[in-house]
């Protein structure tokens, strides 16, 4: 009896041990700080696939065009605000509020005022150049992107507070988030496969319009979008 209840208590000890360690070996690369966040796996099942039906569900991959901003991507611009709504929803969840308020030290906002765009990198991409993103609004906010598919060799690369260039491998459900004016950042060639990642801005109670850059942006790809104050 004692024998059993032992295989019991070791066999109960080393599942959960082996389920902790693929926790933690799976975000093992998890970053956090207020210039760059980076959270491998970080959406559940459910989420992920309820994004990626949104996305089917509107062809929306039928709709991409050539960005005329970067000759690199194509882009499909989401100005339905109903469809934005709803994955904002989904991608602006508890979890990853809670960790942007504790970085930013503000409040999220209910609206983000920035379409989503669902964006390729096809296996003829260059990639992205060393870059920092340009400030669309006044104060801290973030830039993010969630990779949806990748079969390609691209990586995402970045300098770290040594000037050190860090290696990032954005498989599905990678997302990447960074503030603007902050983090140089590219992407390497694909060289083969295609990249698809939905790019999403979250902002703060402590933003404001940046008229100038966020005019410009929208001029250079073309697009109209009216800037809600």
């Amino acid at each position: 009896m004692t024998f059993i209840l032992v295989t019991t208590y070791f066999v109960l000890f080393l599942f959960v041990s082996i389920i902790i360690y693929g926790y933690f070996y799976q975000h093992k690369d998890n970053h956090f700080s207020r210039d760059l966040i980076i959270l491998k796996s970080f959406y559940n099942s459910g989420e992920l696939k309820a994004i990626k039906e949104i996305v089917k569900q509107y062809n929306m991959k039928s709709k991409l065009i050539l960005d005329s901003r970067e000759k690199e991507r194509k882009k499909y611009t989401i100005y339905d605000d109903s469809i934005n709504k709803t994955l904002e929803e989904i991608l602006i969840n508890k979890n990853l509020i809670q960790i942007m308020e504790k970085q930013i030290n503000s409040y999220v906002n209910k609206d983000h005022n920035y379409p989503i765009e669902l964006r390729l990198y096809d296996k003829e991409s260059q990639g992205l150049r060393w870059h920092v993103d340009k400030a669309l609004f006044y104060k801290p906010y973030y830039e993010c992107v969630l990779t949806l598919e990748n079969d390609t060799y691209s990586m995402f690369q970045y300098l770290n507070a040594q000037g050190n260039i860090q290696n990032v491998i954005p498989k599905s459900n990678t997302l990447v988030c960074v503030t603007p004016n902050s983090i140089p950042h590219c992407v390497t060639p694909s060289l083969k496969g295609n990249r698809i990642i939905l790019k999403f801005v979250v902002t703060f109670q402590h933003n404001t319009v940046n008229n100038v850059n966020f005019k410009s942006e929208f001029n250079a790809s073309n697009d109209n979008i009216e800037i809600k104050k």
